[in-house]
């Protein structure tokens, strides 16, 4: 991280499809405080009305997934190392860490303490409203709402930490327009988490504009299938056999192999690096372990398994299993065409995306009030629900961008 004896240098991180409007924010924040400014494509520079700059460079994993991939590399491996107490705290931010898309950069001259004042206090804001979190030199990571999230010395504001969703919704994005299918399902939303009694006090309802999307074709869902299968046992033989498990593992994806199937073909390459490193720890074997809650919603898309369960409740991962087994038996012989009789429809899919983007809102609504989940809902199956929907019906164009 940058940290120059005359300079102070944030980095502001968040999860987005759009990363230009992180630079429209920003301009906007500091439209009465700006002389004037120079643009160079995702880089840029501020001349405040002190005279001073305020040097800012904008990253994201559309145009250099490489930087981003190894700035947050980085950063993964520095808080890895950290001893705390805030054990829960910190292997959320590490989740987030890894899923972050936009990196901005802002460096501004230290000396003047409106100036700083005034600095923090616009770079707080944009956190805030684009729901980032902020990096200041000393390695501290700070919310919109000032709290601090984690620093290198292992000490948090927070008792638990949930990962953000992605900052589209937030900016309205894709919310709904005025079309009768977007109203209907709306109205069938509201029905359901009436008639479950899952309720909002003061967070205004949101919908997606899911006239924009369409639903992945079967190929590339079953390609999914078997990365997360196959990173999931991998995990759970790691959690419960040790090594000898994964050895084992080892042997059955050689099998597998010999019999003409192959199962990390789709595997991202995040997926790859956690599968083929000596140095996982336990929280890396049971986050891609969490990914069963993301199977668990693509196979009950393809009808391989008949409902959703409410999301209180964990997915079964020995009948997913046990569904691939039958699947890896029969895939010689399924027409990509007519092989998925019981599939679930597009209203279907889209209704129940609607209805967990709403369960996890639940969810930090009642994080932010300190108050017990609606019916006991899991904020994390309802985060990896909400996840594996937006990249079924391409909200999120690639797997490891949330």
């Amino acid at each position: 991280m940058c940290k120059l004896m005359d300079n102070e240098c944030v980095y502001f991180y968040c999860v987005t499809g759009d990363s230009g409007q992180v630079a429209i924010e920003l301009n906007r924040m500091l439209d009465c405080s700006i002389h004037s400014q120079e643009f160079d494509g995702y880089s840029w520079k501020y001349v405040l009305n002190d005279r001073s700059e305020v040097k800012c460079q904008l990253l994201d994993k559309e145009r250099k997934p490489e930087e981003v991939s190894k700035h947050v590399s980085e950063l993964v491996s520095y808080f890895e190392r950290v001893p705390t107490q805030k054990e829960e705290v910190k292997s959320s931010l590490l989740f987030q860490i890894k899923v972050f898309t936009t990196v901005l950069k802002v460096e501004y001259k230290r000396g003047d303490k409106s100036r700083e004042d005034m600095m923090c206090d616009v770079l707080f804001h944009l956190a805030n409203k684009l729901q980032g979190l902020l990096l200041f030199s000393d390695m501290s990571f700070y919310s919109g709402e000032r709290e601090l999230v984690f620093n290198d010395e292992g000490k948090s504001d927070l008792v638990t930490y949930a990962p953000m969703i992605n900052t589209d919704f937030f900016m309205k994005k894709f919310f709904m327009t005025d079309d009768s299918e977007n109203k209907e399902r709306r109205v069938r939303t509201m029905k359901r988490l009436k008639d479950e009694k899952v309720a909002f006090e003061n967070l205004e309802p949101m919908e997606v504009d899911y006239r924009r999307y369409g639903i992945r074709i079967e190929e590339s869902v079953i390609g999914r299938i078997m990365a997360i299968v196959s990173t999931g046992s991998y995990a759970f033989c790691a959690l419960n056999f040790g090594e000898e498990g994964v050895e084992t593992w080892w042997k059955q994806i050689h099998d597998m192999e010999e019999d003409g199937f192959e199962p990390l073909k789709n595997c991202v390459q995040e997926e790859k690096d956690y599968l083929f490193s000596k140095n996982n720890k336990e929280n890396d074997h049971l986050r891609f372990f969490w990914q069963f809650e993301e199977c668990n919603v693509f196979m009950w898309s393809l009808g391989l398994i008949e409902n959703l369960s409410f999301p209180s409740e964990h997915c079964e991962v020995v009948k997913m299993l046990e569904v691939m087994d039958s699947f890896y038996a029969a895939s010689s012989k399924i027409d990509w065409e007519t092989g998925f009789p019981d599939r679930k429809g597009r209203r279907v899919i889209m209704d129940e995306a609607d209805v967990t983007l709403h369960y996890l809102l639940a969810c930090i609504e009642a994080m932010d009030k300190k108050k017990k989940m609606p019916r006991n809902i899991d904020t994390d199956i309802a985060m990896h629900r909400n996840h594996a929907f937006n990249w079924l019906l391409g909200i999120q164009p690639e797997w490891d961008v949330i």
